[in-house]
């Protein structure tokens, strides 16, 4: 307990005897790790209100260990909310937000706040009681305004109606009155004498308006005082007597937290460059000179508004805060806005939890900042995101485990762009104010990462960075550059490199440029393109099909090395006549004429113009080939072919066919031959068989031919080339597959799979037999209730990228890119699904490169019940990267569409990061039919919140713990 006299310690002294034991809080000095926890209209505690002791001491413990996991080292807990209290008092009655009813006392004589007191101490946390000295009741909509006859009978108040003042429906305290400053310091007193607290709280409640009823008070007390200032000073009055009352305990602090604006400097000249309300005018609350007598011990103004707010600025806010207190025995601590985050308006800079730790971020740089209190403690309740960075980032800041010195990371120097802005970003001592061409960094997090928007200028653009005596410059050009640059490129840019010697040129047509290199298919009507390479300068036709013409070069200007380009053409093939199901054209003849030299050379193949029902036929050569939906990879693939079946080719181009299906595949992966009868496959039959994992369809035909799966809208279609009619399915009973019909068009005949519960399959593929084919249904795997619900089930989690391969770079380089945040995230999800039974595989487990197609065909061989591929977004670096972020989830499957879509809104609503949803992509990783596939992209890597977020260990388990979750979610739905 404190000591009201010093008299026993002087004694103590005297006599040679020991020192005192230190309090509770007067340990050493730490920052202030505070919650507020509010009692009015049962905000936070108790939540409901009960007489019931259990009810609320397991509320109060449920607080407290919230409270200790967030790392808080101080709970401000709110026990006089109305004049009211949640302690036994002799001057105000129990409050009614604690019991239901105001002067009901708790049973079994519980008293809350020594219960708090005792647990918070138990916590090594510091417990602080919140008072509202002037608020007699707090009314809400659609409640009658209040009297002085609706208290209990022994309420101040009422024992005393000439001290209360009505306003709004509400019933306040005069500040005027000695009888009402007696019975605050009194109220405050009793607190002391009997409670172990750590110190007497005051938030922004004084006088509640300008047009407060205060004239007789005024005409008994004025004095001759301006209103305005006679408020002022009876505010003054009642926190100088509450600190002198206060300062008679040992080691108990008293402080204030008012509105955040003390005055707008167009009204004040020595306010902050704000237009809110001003809490000198509205509250006569004149914290400055709170301040300036040292009649507090700290000052903790509530700055509830974000970065950049052009009414109230976080950062303007901070620094005016910061210079009042500058060189004064009293502590500035900084109200921070816990309540606004997680705004549902992904256009809102409290969407998400970004802009709470980028204020976190910036209290660092001012030293004479000693903590913040976060209003309030229900907005940690609602998320466990926020206790889990929040206490990472304490957990960095105790272990100092942030960045000492300034390093540029990205771009690299001396890079080119083409575009007039671009982001510059790395890392620098958080502790410290940054400065690019001397204006200060504003985007930065608490670990160091910052980054920055600039706008670039034609030529040479110079950014000098300073930080306290380092300083480093990087140089980035734009448009016409000089020689010599040997640099990386930033992300929409152009590489530079030096100019080389002119080498010497043959003046002669390039033979292996020459068009068509290998046999063409073609239909009738396409437009192809005849090129070759010849020097710049030269002239060059072409004779095709009985016809001559010039081809047009791509340049006609020499630059460095280059003295060879490429000549062009394009050409519509002719139709065929009626009853032509082909015709063969002559190889192109290519003519040059260069400085008095000539060259004429012919291509090595030629163009055959087929129809449909040409002989033509694909059979694939390699196992699990590819088919693309273009003769470009790059946009998409769909099916796989397995080696030995056969299709029809429509088209056939230097390095691609197009088969009969409609598909693509590298020419490399079939062999062409020509077929004199068309080939017809015959099917024999086709029955339904159990599985363990699969069950699947056989299907017995004369031919390989080429069966592809397609799933849409719950049917599976499976197509089979060259075949006129399929069988009925014997099918059986309990089988996944409810109907099974055929259909037959220009050849090609498919069965229409619909099943008894679509949300039974979960994967389907087919696999060539020495007879026919098989076609796979996976079933949905069980899962049970126990505390290892995924025992059984194998999951393969693909971390992107990797080796070679850095994927996206962000504020630290390559030095850690997304191949490696992949990584550290993968092996998180790991641990967290071997922990509730999985066996997990994945697809590397270090920095090694594989392709993308070997990533699938792992996948393949292992054919997993889920494959998730890891991987971080990224984004050209003309884009502000401040504030390009988010997470997203993506699949290209029907059956991994409820899975993709449960996993990210798990992740959102566990997480709150920024929403940009689930979408259809087809991206390769994630084609596999065998197993519900889909990509999740983290983050952005260029963006430096969201790169500290990616490689925070605490951030990556509740990461990798939401996807888990999200995955036992949706198996036991």
């Amino acid at each position: 307990m404190k000591q009201k006299s010093i008299v026993v310690l002087i004694l103590i002294v005297l006599l040679g005897q020991l020192l005192p034991l230190p309090s509770f809080a007067q340990a050493a000095k730490q920052p202030v790790r505070g919650i507020w926890v509010a009692s009015v209209i049962n905000l936070d505690y108790p939540s409901e209100a009960t007489t019931d002791p259990a009810a609320l001491k397991a509320e109060a413990i449920e607080i407290l260990n919230r409270a200790q996991q967030a790392g808080f080292n101080a709970v401000y807990l709110q026990v006089r909310p109305t004049a009211d209290a949640l302690y036994k008092s002799q001057y105000y009655p129990w409050s009614k937000y604690l019991t239901g009813s105001e002067g009901l006392a708790p049973n079994d004589n519980f008293d809350p706040l020594e219960f708090w007191v005792k647990e918070a101490h138990a916590r090594n946390i510091e417990l602080h009681a919140w008072l509202n000295p002037y608020r007699i009741t707090k009314r809400l909509d659609g409640e009658p305004a209040f009297t002085t006859e609706m208290l209990t009978a022994d309420h101040p108040a009422r024992l005393h109606p000439d001290w209360v003042v009505a306003h709004e429906g509400n019933l306040y305290f005069d500040p005027a009155l000695p009888e009402v400053q007696n019975l605050i310091v009194q109220g405050v007193e009793e607190i002391l004498d009997n409670y172990a607290v750590d110190g007497i709280h005051f938030d922004d409640y004084f006088y509640p308006g300008t047009d407060f009823a205060d004239d007789a008070s005024y005409q008994s007390y004025g004095r001759g005082l301006e209103r305005d200032d006679w408020r002022r000073q009876n505010v003054n009055a009642m926190v100088r007597a509450v600190y002198k009352a206060v300062k008679k305990y040992d080691n108990v602090q008293f402080g204030i937290s008012p509105f955040g604006i003390w005055a707008n400097q167009s009204d004040l000249p020595n306010g902050s460059a704000t237009k809110g309300n001003q809490s000198y005018f509205a509250h006569y609350a004149d914290s400055v000179a709170w301040i300036n007598e040292g009649i507090i011990d700290y000052i903790a103004p509530q700055i509830y508004w974000h970065i950049g707010f052009d009414i109230a600025d976080y950062i303007t806010l901070v620094d005016w805060w910061v210079k009042q207190t500058r060189g004064k025995d009293v502590d500035l601590i900084i109200g921070q806005a816990a309540y606004r985050l997680g705004n549902s308006n992904p256009k809102s800079p409290w969407y998400g939890n970004d802009q709470l730790f980028r204020q976190l971020a910036y209290n660092m740089t001012q030293p004479e900042i000693a903590g913040s209190i976060f209003f309030r403690d229900g907005d940690f309740e609602e998320s466990e995101a926020l206790v889990g960075r929040l206490k990472s980032f304490y957990e960095m800041l105790d272990s100092a485990d942030y960045y000492h010195h300034l390093s540029i990371n990205f771009p690299v120097d001396h890079s080119a762009t083409r575009s007039d802005t671009t982001y510059i970003s790395g890392y620098a001592d958080p502790l410290k104010p940054l400065y690019i061409n001397g204006e200060l960094i504003h985007f930065r997090t608490p670990k160091g990462f910052f980054g920055t928007q600039v706008a670039i200028n034609s030529g040479k653009n110079e950014f000098k960075f300073t930080q306290e005596g380092e300083q480093q410059t990087i140089v980035i050009y734009r448009g016409k550059t000089p020689t010599g640059i040997s640099s990386e490129a930033i992300g929409n840019t152009s590489q530079f490199q030096p100019d080389e010697p002119v080498q010497s040129v043959e003046k002669v047509l390039v033979a292996d440029s020459l068009r068509p290199q290998g046999q063409q298919l073609r239909a009738p009507g396409d437009k192809i393109t005849l090129a070759c390479e010849a020097p710049i300068g030269a002239t060059v036709k072409v004779t095709f099909n009985d016809e001559t013409f010039d081809l047009t070069p791509k340049t006609t200007q020499k630059y460095g090395s280059k003295v060879l380009t490429t000549f062009s053409a394009s050409y519509q093939l002719p139709y065929l006549e009626e009853g032509e199901t082909s015709r063969m054209l002559a190889a192109p003849v290519y003519h040059m004429k260069y400085t008095g030299k000539s060259d004429v050379k012919t291509a090595p193949a030629n163009y055959t113009i087929t129809t449909d029902t040409s002989n033509y036929y694909a059979r694939v050569v390699k196992d699990h080939v590819d088919t693309y939906f273009v003769p470009d990879p790059g946009e998409g693939s769909d099916y796989l072919l397995e080696k030995g079946m056969v299709d029809g080719v429509l088209k056939l181009t230097d390095r691609y066919v197009q088969l009969a299906s409609g598909r693509w595949t590298y020419r490399s992966n079939v062999s062409i031959f020509y077929a004199i009868e068309p080939q017809r496959n015959k099917v024999y039959s086709a029955s339904y068989n159990y599985g363990d994992r699969f069950d699947y369809v056989d299907v017995q035909m004369s031919q390989p031919v080429a069966v592809s799966l397609q799933l849409e809208d719950g049917i599976l279609a499976a197509e089979f080339a060259n075949t006129a009619a399929l069988p009925e399915l014997q099918n059986k009973a309990n089988s996944l597959i409810d109907t099974a019909t055929s259909q037959t068009v220009d050849g090609r005949t498919t069965y229409y799979f619909s099943f008894n519960d679509f949300s039974q399959l979960h994967g389907y593929y087919t696999e060539k037999t020495a007879d026919g084919v098989r076609i796979y249904l996976k079933k949905a795997p069980q899962i049970s209730d126990g505390a290892k619900p995924l025992t059984g089930l194998t999951i393969m989690i693909d971390p992107g990228h990797g080796g070679k391969d850095s994927g996206a770079i962000g504020v630290m380089g390559r030095q850690f890119s997304e191949k490696h945040i992949n990584l550290e995230n993968s092996n998180a999800l790991k641990a967290e699904l071997e922990a509730l039974g999985a066996d997990v595989v994945m697809t590397r487990y270090d920095d090694q490169f594989y392709s993308l197609q070997e990533r699938l065909r792992m996948s393949l061989a292992v054919k997993p019940d889920l494959f998730i591929s890891m991987h971080a977004d990224s984004i050209n670096a003309d884009h502000n990267l401040s504030y390009v972020r988010g997470f997203s989830a993506h699949y290209q499957r029907e059956i991994a569409a409820s899975l993709a879509y449960q996993v990210h809104d798990n992740v959102i609503a566990k997480l709150q990061n920024y929403d940009r949803k689930v979408r259809v992509n087809n991206f390769y990783v994630v084609r596999g039919t065998w197993a519900p596939s889909f990509l999740l992209e983290a983050g952005f890597v260029p963006n430096p919140m969201e790169f500290e977020m990616m490689t925070t260990p605490a951030m990556q388990k509740q990461y990798a713990k939401a996807i888990a979750d999200g995955i036992v979610t949706f198996f036991r739905r």
